[in-house]
Parts: C-alpha cells; sequence; structure tokens
C-alpha cells in the first residue's frame, strides 16, 4: 500500500498487485542450514534479491513482475535503507481482498487445537533459534537489529480487534523468554544448569565466592543487553552504520 518515489520523481515503480516473478536458478536455495531456502526464492536476473538489497547504495537492478496478468521488467531504485520502492507489508485479510494472496484460513476444533498448537510453538522456536544463530554471527549484521521494549510493542497490531493476533505474539514471546532462560548465563535458570551438571560430573559443588561473582557477572551482562536493546530502540545506535 505504501510506495517510494523514484529518484527523478516521475513516478511510482510498483503498483499494487505486482507479483515478483519466482524462478528456478542454477545454485539457488542449496543452503542446508537454512530451511527457508531450500526451495524457489526471488531472484533479480539470476541473483538474489537478499544479496542485492544487502549492497544497497544507488545500484539500479532489473527485476521481473507480473502485473495484469503480463510479465514485465522493471527497474527500481534499491535505496541506502535496503528499500526496493516498496515497504513490506505483512499478509493479512485486505491483501485477501486485493486479489494480490489468497489467504486460506483452517479452523480447529478443541481438541484438534492442542498439537496444532504445539506443532506451531515448534515451528516458532526453531525460527527463532535460527534467528538468534545469525543475531550472534556478526558477518549477518542480524545484531544491529536488535531491540528492546519498543520493538515488542511495535509487533502487535496497531488497531486492537483480532485475539488470535494478540495471542499469537504473547505466546511467540513466551517461547523467546523460555528458550533465553535456558541460556548458560550465570543468573538464568541455563546458568544454574550449567553448574548443576558440572557438580554432577564431578561430585563437587563449585566455590560459593565462585558462585557469587559469576552470579554478578551474569547479572552486569544482562542489564549491559538490556540497555543496549532499549538503546537501540530509541537512538538506533547500530541500525545506521
Amino acid at each position: 500500500r505504501e510506495f517510494v518515489d523514484d529518484a527523478d520523481g516521475q513516478g511510482k515503480w510498483f503498483k499494487t498487485g505486482d507479483v515478483a516473478v519466482r524462478r528456478y536458478v542454477d545454485g539457488a536455495g542449496k543452503n542446508e542450514e537454512q530451511p527457508w531456502a531450500r526451495g524457489a526464492m526471488y531472484f533479480i536476473h539470476g541473483r538474489q534479491s537478499a544479496d542485492i538489497i544487502k549492497t544497497g547504495g544507488e545500484k539500479v537492478s532489473a527485476l521481473e513482475i507480473e502485473r495484469d496478468g503480463k510479465t514485465m521488467v522493471v527497474n527500481p531504485t534499491i535505496t541506502n535503507d535496503g528499500k526496493l520502492g516498496v515497504y513490506h507489508f505483512s499478509y493479512s485479510s485486505e491483501l485477501d481482498s486485493l486479489g494480490i494472496l489468497k489467504i486460506e484460513r483452517r479452523k480447529y476444533g478443541f481438541f484438534e487445537a492442542f498439537p496444532a498448537g504445539v506443532r506451531m510453538a515448534i515451528d516458532n522456536l526453531i525460527f527463532y533459534i535460527d534467528q538468534f544463530k545469525k543475531i550472534l554471527s556478526p558477518e549477518t549484521g542480524a545484531y544491529k537489529g536488535v531491540g528492546g521494549f519498543k520493538s515488542m510493542g511495535s509487533i502487535f497490531p496497531k488497531q486492537w480487534g483480532d485475539w488470535q493476533a494478540f495471542w499469537t505474539i504473547t505466546a511467540f514471546f513466551s517461547i523467546i523468554l523460555a528458550f533465553m532462560n535456558l541460556l548458560p548465563i550465570p543468573a538464568l535458570d541455563g546458568g544454574h544448569v550449567l553448574f548443576t551438571l558440572y557438580e554432577m560430573v564431578t561430585g563437587r559443588k563449585p566455590n560459593d565466592k565462585f558462585l557469587e561473582y559469576a552470579q554478578i557477572v551474569g547479572m552486569i551482562f544482562l542489564l549491559g543487553l538490556m540497555l543496549y536493546a532499549n538503546g537501540n530502540d530509541w537512538f538506533g545506535w547500530n541500525r545506521n552504520k
């Protein structure tokens, strides 16, 4: 719905309903570490769109799209902030009503909802772990997008009215917190488990003074992480680098 003007102000690159053409390209989707990359991806004349967007700058790359049933090529300018002339618009009933996507809705009964919920929780956990690995890899630059309470709040719909979306997001946060709580960091349950395993293997309890200092270091690390995440939200410390 929202569009970015092209550099010379002569018009818009995209129209509502444009769909990027999906093509199989030799060597594409072979990354076994990332399940989402195994199928066809969006490509701009044989190059992965992610690679092109990552370079940013004032480069122009031809993009094949389908418009009104016809395939055509447009030349969108990729801006420094990585936008291809159109802002990301998540799936919604509005996309369905515009005929851009066909959204299939499946309703579950009371007992059917339990296994479906477990599958959804596992899928979300796998997705989050994959994102977490990217954050820990400096070359991806994913750590620049780490946010705090402001980012968490922005995920919720701006207009109230969808209980399912609210509880789905709330459950996702719960999964995130549960996973992070199991990380082997002192002051978290994962840290306590680590020390307990050490005691079980060696038969000796860690020194009380050591545990005290480890707890302090863990708290300082967690508080520093919270400060960084929330500061990145408000001041964009790393997002423009």
